[in-house]
């Protein structure tokens, strides 16, 4: 395959909220939102590249849009905050999986996200 370069337009949403559940336990939940509209080729050399890009062969095998692809999806957290961390980063722990089928095609998502995370 020829690499290429791409340029797109991006937009994202993402919000997090968390609900203090006890004394150092906080349960919370997330909405994520991206988008890449007006995908294209990047530089004049890479057009001629562009239909046997790897982002347009990985588009074309999953059957995405090669000109615009968006996610969507949620996911849930949990962080514990002991008294001797207050003034630093949480320890805890996320998912985000993707959405259920009765959801698919939410907000035209046209990909997955699916992802886990855990800090001490």
């Amino acid at each position: 395959m020829t690499r290429s370069t791409k340029k797109y337009d991006y937009y994202r949403f993402f919000e997090r909220l968390y609900r203090q559940v006890g004394r150092d336990v906080y349960l919370g939940g997330e909405f994520l939102y991206s988008n890449h509209t007006d995908v294209r080729p990047g530089e004049d050399p890479a057009t001629e590249a562009w239909p046997d890009s790897p982002y347009v062969a990985y588009s074309e095998q999953f059957g995405f849009d090669p000109a615009s692809q968006s996610s969507a999806g949620f996911g849930l957290h949990a962080l514990v905050r002991p008294a001797r961390q207050r003034r630093s980063t949480p320890a805890g722990a996320g998912t985000r999986t993707p959405l259920p089928d009765a959801l698919r095609g939410f907000l035209g998502g046209s990909s997955e996200l699916a992802s886990s995370w855990a800090t001490t």
